[in-house]
């Protein structure tokens, strides 16, 4: 059986995207402690349910709703609360105006029509009921220098920033979706007729600096290790060249780019993990977007 496309993206170091104390707050603005019935999109290991569920009513179910088999085997006993349900999110299995909570994370980032989506979770939710997406802007993301990028000429950086933003442009062109559509959701959420919109950006940052003697630390550690024996960044060599060729960039200049950004990216990291002198702040643009259900 092949693996989920997701799997690279959904190790336990998600647990740690958000602060606790920001989403007690984001629960207190939003009033998440009187939602009894939710619905998540793409629940994946269930992170995100896990992260919400403590800031809902306290008798609150959290539909988990993935497209995946091997997720919903992942959420099976995962929590009394938590319901897995294996299912598009173009087509739910849930009755109109069923739900107080409907949430993505990083969901809507991967869909082909997201308006399609919109319109599906708007006629799950009751009148009233709130829309919470937690999407990123990852264009600006990928601008964030850490000590590697910090010494990189300006060659170096235009180089880097043509070949991600050609990645991105070739998934946005085969259908696969948006990563940077968290600056578009104020659109998308009017155009689907949600009101009432409050947007947040999370602000958790994870401020690697030697030694990497605590937990967080060491995880962060292991997860660059890891990219770079896969020679992953963003994603694996072979998706990013087809994502290369679909967005416009020749395809012969593919590996010679790749060779310049990530392979020499990895070098430079890997020797600086060895001698302890990597520094990151490893932050991303992730948006905490809030919008209601007409009530009429």
């Amino acid at each position: 059986m092949s693996e989920p496309h997701s799997i690279h993206w959904l190790g336990e170091w998600r647990s740690t995207l958000w602060n606790a104390d920001f989403i007690r707050l984001l629960g207190e603005r939003l009033t998440l402690g009187d939602v009894h019935t939710a619905v998540e999109i793409g629940a994946g290991a269930g992170h995100w349910t896990r992260t919400i569920l403590p800031v809902l009513a306290p008798d609150a179910v959290v539909h988990a709703v993935d497209m995946e088999t091997h997720w919903i085997e992942q959420l099976t006993g995962l929590h009394p609360r938590i319901r897995p349900v294996h299912a598009r999110a173009e087509s739910l299995p849930f009755e109109d105006s069923s739900a107080d909570l409907v949430t993505t994370h990083t969901v809507l980032m991967h869909v082909a029509d997201p308006p399609a989506v919109l319109a599906e979770l708007k006629r799950v939710l009751k009148p009233g009921g709130l829309l919470l997406c937690c999407e990123p802007s990852n264009r600006a993301s990928s601008m964030v220098r850490d000590s590697i990028y910090a010494r990189w000429t300006l060659e170096q950086d235009l180089a880097s920033v043509r070949l991600w933003l050609t990645c991105e442009r070739g998934k946005y062109a085969l259908g696969e979706g948006d990563n940077s559509i968290g600056g578009r959701l104020p659109e998308l959420l009017a155009a689907a007729g949600f009101q009432d919109q409050q947007s947040w950006l999370d602000d958790k940052c994870y401020w690697l600096t030697p030694p990497y003697d605590t937990p967080s630390k060491q995880q962060f550690v292991a997860l660059l290790r890891d990219r770079i024996a896969k020679d992953r960044h963003g994603w694996d060599r072979n998706t990013a060249r087809g994502y290369f060729a679909a967005g416009g960039g020749a395809p012969d200049t593919f590996d010679a780019l790749w060779e310049g950004v990530v392979t020499q990216y990895h070098r430079e990291l890997a020797d600086a993990l060895d001698a302890g002198t990597y520094c990151a702040p490893s932050t991303g643009l992730l948006f905490a977007v809030g919008a209601r259900k007409p009530t009429c």
